[in-house]
């Protein structure tokens, strides 16, 4: 049916008022996830793209759904004010959500005896499409996954990249080849 089921939504989207399993566009953390995409698309390393939302002073989405009076809360309680992270980042870059296509039932029970529930097979996988209004283009997403595919560089604090990172592969075993100095 293409209903979100989920206890809270992707960062960028809101529930509709008056029918709480449909995903509606919030304009202003879409426009993050925007700038983004496009940061990533540009060439920003994910670590830098973190760095820059926090020099911006721009909210985290676990800040922001407290902005907006969601109860969220988490273990992790490391820091004063919660900060962009890499991890953050590069799930937002990750998430399918924000082409308008849900993906449910990735997790199951093998029967109703068992209740733990277990990752399941992707062919098992139930896969909407325009199930939401989405905030980045499939050619967009597309493109971001493309890249973070072949994107090989270290993360951390390193500056410098090869410039055949992900593109030159060993005639042998197809395996990516890596430069050691």
């Amino acid at each position: 049916k293409g209903e979100y089921v989920g206890s809270f939504v992707p960062f960028g989207y809101r529930k509709a008022p008056q029918d709480k399993n449909r995903l509606l566009v919030d304009d202003d953390a879409a426009e993050v996830v925007t700038l983004i995409f496009g940061m990533y698309k540009d060439g920003f390393p994910i670590l830098k793209i973190a760095r820059r939302l926090n020099t911006s002073g721009i909210p985290t989405p676990m800040e922001y759904k407290r902005m907006q009076g969601v109860r969220f809360e988490t273990a992790f309680r490391t820091k004063e004010r919660p900060e962009w992270e890499y991890v953050t980042v590069k799930r937002i870059l990750s998430n399918i959500v924000y082409t308008g296509v849900l993906i449910q039932g990735r997790r199951g029970t093998p029967n109703h005896k068992v209740r733990v529930t277990r990752p399941k097979d992707e062919a098992d996988w139930v896969r909407i499409e325009n199930a939401h209004e989405p905030i980045i283009s499939c050619t967009d997403f597309e493109a971001v996954a493309e890249l973070m595919r072949r994107d090989m560089r270290c993360a951390g604090d390193s500056e410098k990249h090869d410039l055949f990172s992900g593109y030159l592969f060993c005639g042998d075993c197809q395996n990516t080849m890596i430069r050691k100095t």
